[in-house]
């Protein structure tokens, strides 16, 4: 049984020419009660969302994440020693003060490692410029998204959305997200400002979908890679217990290991979606969109918000 998942969809422009009240999660838990300054002076983040769904992105700084086990800190939460997790063009996405409207499980429930304090490899995306493949590799062709200083970011008059403008290269890149009833829509702009050349452009995203919040009884789904240190949601590590994630694919059988879904190679296989949830009884969590599917298209069933992506030549 699938139930109160929440949306995440995106869509890619490729133009060639010349914290707070309402997120909770993870990422506090992960800072060492010991460590009094984790975070980097400036630090800063833009975060959107409501009720239901919270998007959230790096702006400025690091966090420092765990500790050192000493005779005064004998069990640094998450990390053991300390990472420092770089903020800028990390994503991180969760539910508000309500979430889904069949239970109080997942209110304030994280969706992504780390939420609602971004960074590091747990949410990123990646510019593939003149991959030969078209599949992103090799990984010489990726540049991070936020590896260098925004250009511009702000937060909308409607209070709605938020914007990042930064560059790679001869590439800008402009993103804007909006909040939309239960859905984060992530709206890309790539724009070749090489005069002289064409170029080939793509966009990968990672996600470590790892869920937890206060009301999911210290158990963490997909929290596994962390299983073996001192990963404490309460004062008594015993308490601490982790989980599988369910993933829902439509059409197929639900893959347990790491599973790579490739659009140019089979088209009609391709899965329109992905639910990605807390667990096969307690289904909740964040629907990936991969394309124009019944729940985002009008009512005449041909315009969506979501789409595979269009080229401006």
């Amino acid at each position: 049984m699938r139930q109160g998942y929440i949306r995440l969809f995106a869509s890619v422009t490729v133009v060639s020419g010349a914290v707070v009240s309402n997120a909770q999660g993870f990422g506090f838990q992960c800072i060492d009660v010991n460590n009094t300054a984790p975070f980097s002076i400036p630090w800063g983040a833009q975060l959107q969302g409501n009720n239901v769904m919270m998007a959230v992105m790096g702006v400025v700084g690091t966090v420092t994440f765990g500790g050192s086990v000493s005779t005064t800190d004998l069990n640094p939460p998450c990390f053991i020693p300390s990472v420092s997790a770089a903020a800028p063009g990390r994503f991180g996405f969760g539910t508000g003060s309500t979430g889904s409207i069949q239970s109080d499980f997942d209110k304030f429930m994280a969706y992504s490692f780390g939420y609602p304090i971004p960074g590091g490899d747990w949410g990123y995306a990646t510019l593939t410029t003149d991959s030969k493949t078209l599949n992103g590799q090799p990984a010489s062709t990726r540049t991070l998204f936020g590896a260098n200083s925004f250009i511009t970011t702000f937060k909308g008059a409607s209070d709605r959305y938020f914007f990042a403008e930064t560059a790679n290269g001869m590439t800008d890149i402009q993103l804007r997200v909006d909040e939309i009833g239960d859905a984060a829509r992530l709206s890309w702009v790539l724009t070749n400002t090489d005069a002289a050349n064409s170029h080939t452009l793509g966009l990968w995203m990672g996600l470590w979908m790892a869920m937890y919040g206060p009301n999911t009884g210290d158990i963490v789904s997909g929290g596994g890679l962390l299983s073996e240190g001192p990963y404490l949601y309460s004062s008594n590590a015993a308490n601490a217990n982790f989980k599988l994630g369910y993933t829902y694919v439509p059409g197929v059988i639900p893959p347990t290991i790491e599973t790579r879904y490739i659009r140019s190679e089979n088209t009609s296989a391709f899965p329109p979606y992905i639910d990605f949830c807390f667990g096969q009884t307690n289904a909740y969590g964040m629907r990936i969109e991969n394309g124009p599917t019944a729940d985002t298209v009008d009512a005449t069933g041909t315009n969506s918000d979501c789409t595979i992506g269009r080229a401006h030549v």
